[in-house]
């Protein structure tokens, strides 16, 4: 029987994390990575990407199955000195319209100020990848401004 820690859950990524090259600097390899949408939250890039309910926004990001060990070692830690990520249970829609139970981390504080370009880029580049809409890579864009 294999262990919680070494088990995949369904984690929704939304801002650099998304980025494969960013989570392979930190041992960590999800495995079924696709595009998916979250509704009733908002992006919040000021200055790393957190999320925000809103009523009428949706935010895009990649969802993927990883392991509780590698879960803790992305947000056990206050990297950016705001508080911790903290998980929430969302739902979010794949691109096949199929919705998903996941695992969502969202800082619940926010510092204020521009998100560093090599940031930004990550998410960015992420988001062309997997072929966001134009106005959300757009919107992405515009907290850099």
């Amino acid at each position: 029987m294999r262990s919680k820690s070494s088990r995949g859950v369904w984690t929704f990524f939304y801002g650099s994390f998304m980025n494969p090259a960013v989570l392979a600097r930190a041992n960590v390899r999800p495995t079924a990575p696709r595009r998916a949408r979250l509704e009733g939250w908002d992006i919040d890039i000021r200055p790393r990407a957190t999320l925000v309910p809103s009523k009428r926004r949706s935010v895009y990001g990649i969802l993927a199955k990883v392991t509780h060990t590698d879960l803790a070692k992305l947000y056990a830690k206050d990297w950016f000195n705001f508080g911790k990520y903290v998980p929430e249970a969302v739902i979010v829609s794949d691109a096949q319209r199929r919705r998903v139970a996941a695992m969502c981390y969202i800082a619940w504080r926010n510092h204020g100020g521009r998100p560093a370009p090599d940031y930004l880029e990550r998410i960015v580049s992420t988001a062309v990848r997997y072929r966001f809409p134009r106005w959300y890579i757009e919107r992405i864009k515009a907290f850099g401004r």
